[in-house]
């Protein structure tokens, strides 16, 4: 029970927060365009909510 609130309530918004700092690390640096960024955060986000769906259901059961 403890790991899914963990995993709920902690580490989801780290992977979200990580994702949008390093996007603007990307644009501050000038490896990318926000467009680009925004493509990419997006993927990242949705990749990490079916990972973390999937750890879930693991530890679940």
């Amino acid at each position: 029970m403890l790991k899914l609130i963990l995993l709920d309530k902690a580490i989801s918004p780290l992977v979200r927060h990580g994702i949008t700092v390093a996007g603007g690390w990307m644009i501050a640096d000038g490896h990318a365009d926000a467009e680009t960024v925004q493509t990419i955060a997006g993927g990242g986000v949705a990749a990490a909510g079916v990972a973390l769906s999937w750890l879930e259901k693991k530890l679940r059961f």
